[in-house]
């Protein structure tokens, strides 16, 4: 592959399902003679892509806002899997082919890479306000873990071989949902009444903290699981937009003597999809602001199964060098991260606690650093 000259920029992206990251990116490569710095960012500019058709009509808009003209080769991170040259964007629909690009915009090159490859390009060479603490751990070299909710879950690996690290990049999102105490096999039932598959990224995303909300709002109203009852309906009068899903069949007696209302239904949609509820954002201010005790229940939930997703991805590469969080919802969920059970869950390893008790965890705080990561990438594969 032919890479940028030295000092040469070059465009980078970082092209999550809800939203377009640009910059122009100067150095950060071995390229440059500096493979120990990150790239500097100048013309950053955010889109939302619910406002463009597609990505080419993204990328132009992004091309004809550049005043001092557009670099020949560009490096674009795409939230889903890519051999390099032709990505699909599995939370947005959309397919993203560089030779289309380069046809269109006029470039030179253009090289995909996956996201939270490009942000885990960039970990190595964090600075110390570039992420914070969230459990010391042992300082040790080894494998690490990038990890991290957004609209989708991201996740990749670094791995050291021969004195530089390796990046794996995965699609650790779509892995299965592991329920751990009997809230979360609820909701388990809840999200999958009929059984079947049921990805941890559908509890670890913005969707996801939605659909947590979801759950607690309907046991808020009362509603159960009742795994030896048949498939009941809610009584008469009572969440009428779940009745419609379900049918009377031997509902348990509540502590009250009346029916208990339960979920499970006789065909779908389920009460995940039929129960009013909160957007992530307005879901992350009610805990955050302490107004909402629901939307605060969500969060302690959707973070101790975090802890416990995080956990399971370090335990798989053995990650002794670290656990870094990522994506857009932790960082806004920081001031109530001490005291939920995001770190008891991740060390609650039975026999190995204590070796995950010794794995280093922080939290990225930096901006833009998959956009820097996407520009070390570049360089590295050119180099």
């Amino acid at each position: 592959m032919t890479g940028a000259k030295p000092g040469e920029p070059i465009l980078v992206a970082d092209i999550g399902a809800t939203n377009g990251r640009f910059a122009i990116a100067t150095g950060g490569g071995a390229a440059d003679g500096d493979s120990a710095a990150l790239a500097v960012l100048s013309d950053i500019q955010v889109f939302r892509n619910e406002d463009f058709e597609d990505f080419p009509a993204l990328f132009a808009r992004y091309i004809s806002g550049l005043q001092g003209g557009k670099p020949a080769q560009a490096c674009i991170a795409v939230a889903g899997p890519n051999d390099g040259r032709r990505g699909i964007m599995v939370n947005r629909g959309w397919t993203i082919d560089a030779a289309a690009v380069e046809a269109r915009a006029g470039l030179a090159q253009v090289r995909l890479v996956n996201d939270f490859s490009a942000l885990a390009a960039a970990v190595p060479l964090l600075g110390e306000d570039d992420a914070c603490v969230l459990q010391p751990g042992v300082e040790t070299s080894g494998p690490i873990t990038v990890i991290g909710p957004g609209t989708g879950l991201g996740v990749a690996h670094l791995v050291p071989i021969n004195g530089q690290f390796e990046i794996i990049s995965t699609e650790g999102g779509h892995a299965a949902f592991a329920p751990v105490t009997h809230l979360e096999r609820e909701l388990q039932s809840f999200l999958a009444p009929n059984g079947g598959y049921l990805e941890v990224e559908e509890l670890l995303s913005g969707r996801g903290l939605e659909n947590i909300h979801r759950f607690i709002s309907a046991r808020a109203a009362g509603f159960r699981h009742s795994p030896a009852s048949g498939n009941p309906e809610p009584p008469s009068g009572s969440a009428p937009t779940l009745a419609a899903h379900h049918r009377h069949s031997r509902a348990p007696l509540s502590k009250s003597g009346n029916p208990e209302k339960t979920w499970a239904p006789e065909a779908s949609p389920s009460p995940a999809s039929t129960l009013a509820t909160l957007l992530a954002p307005q879901i992350t201010k009610g805990a955050l602001s302490g107004e909402d005790p629901l939307s605060r229940q969500a969060v302690d939930l959707f973070l101790g199964i975090l802890g416990s997703a995080m956990g399971d991805f370090a335990l798989s590469v053995g990650a002794k060098g670290g656990v870094y969080l990522g994506g857009g919802i932790p960082p806004r969920l920081l001031p109530l991260i001490p005291a939920s059970t995001l770190i008891p869950r991740f060390n609650a390893r039975g026999p190995l606690s204590p070796y995950a008790q010794a794995i280093p965890i922080r939290l990225i705080t930096a901006d833009f650093l998959a956009l820097r990561g996407a520009a070390r990438l570049f360089h590295l594969a050119a180099a």
